[in-house]
């Protein structure tokens, strides 16, 4: 939803819907391949034969079972594959006690309908987006990113920060690549030349972190930050430029220490939520 959904779409959803892509999106290449070649066997191994033509049912089952959870999340639930699963049981111990296997040559069906599954989604999507995400990072922009932005939630929002971001690119198309993270941890470990936003009190931080960032970033934006300036640890008077910015109506406890700093500019309109934070990062914000 945050970085593929239409922007002119608001529905929020739990899942994909389904079951089959929603596991397909979270696993990595091999699982998804070894998913799509599961599926492919059981309905080989389900196919009936002249000597069990009852194993039709067993495949009616499965076929039943694979589209239902095509368009809804019904596999989730492990009650549902019981029936399911004691229909494969039973395919298998007839198979075995006949000894009657697909021959060796039929076992590469399912795994050519695998690897061309994956070759088809892996092409399709290819190229399509500026969008690419790992386990801790999503990176928007097709160059090394210039920007890294450590989000938290009641700064810039759970679900919409992300369609803020994409909206405004889209009105102000630029080079510029960013990386968001929600841990400083996840930050790269060279930062020279880059922008560091730190939004709120994010995961992962503390005082040699935050040090870390004012040493090696070229700037370093706090967006109302949930801490002291004694707990940032960082040095004011460093070569770096660093600017605290808090909303007009922000209700923030640590808006007062952080003010004694000279540091602090508000942002008009906001409070301690900022709607328009992409504007903020990217520059046409700030001074």
């Amino acid at each position: 939803m945050q970085w593929y959904q239409p922007l002119q779409h608001n529905e929020q959803y739990r899942t994909l819907v389904n079951s089959h892509l929603t596991w397909l999106v979270e696993f990595g290449w091999p699982l998804r391949f070894l998913y799509i070649f599961a599926w492919a066997t059981i309905f080989m191994l389900c196919l009936p034969t002249k000597a069990a033509r009852w194993q039709a049912v067993p495949l009616g089952v499965w076929l039943t079972f694979g589209v239902a959870a095509f368009f809804s999340s019904v596999a989730e639930s492990v009650w549902l594959w019981i029936v399911p699963g004691l229909s494969l049981a039973a395919v298998f111990v007839n198979r075995w006690r006949t000894m009657q296997w697909p021959k060796l040559g039929a076992w590469f069906v399912p795994m050519g309908v695998a690897i061309l599954a994956c070759v088809i989604v892996l092409s399709t999507g290819k190229g399509e987006t500026a969008i690419n995400g790992s386990k801790n990072r999503v990176v928007v922009g097709k160059n090394v990113p210039s920007i890294w932005l450590i989000g938290d939630e009641q700064t810039l929002g759970n679900y919409g920060f992300a369609k803020s971001l994409r909206k405004y690119l889209a009105e102000h198309p630029t080079d510029r690549s960013i990386g968001i993270v929600r841990s400083l941890v996840y930050l790269p470990d060279d930062l020279s030349g880059s922008t560091v936003v730190v939004a709120g009190s994010p995961e992962g931080r503390n005082r040699a972190k935050m040090q870390r960032l004012a040493s090696s970033a070229s700037r370093l934006i706090l967006l109302s930050p949930g801490y002291d300036p004694q707990e940032a640890g960082i040095a004011f008077d460093a070569k770096i430029p660093v600017e605290v910015l808090f909303g007009e109506f922000s209700q923030s406890s640590f808006l007062t220490a952080w003010e004694e700093t000279g540091k602090v500019r508000r942002i008009d309109g906001a409070g301690d939520f900022f709607p328009t934070w992409p504007q903020i990062v990217l520059g046409d914000a700030g001074p």
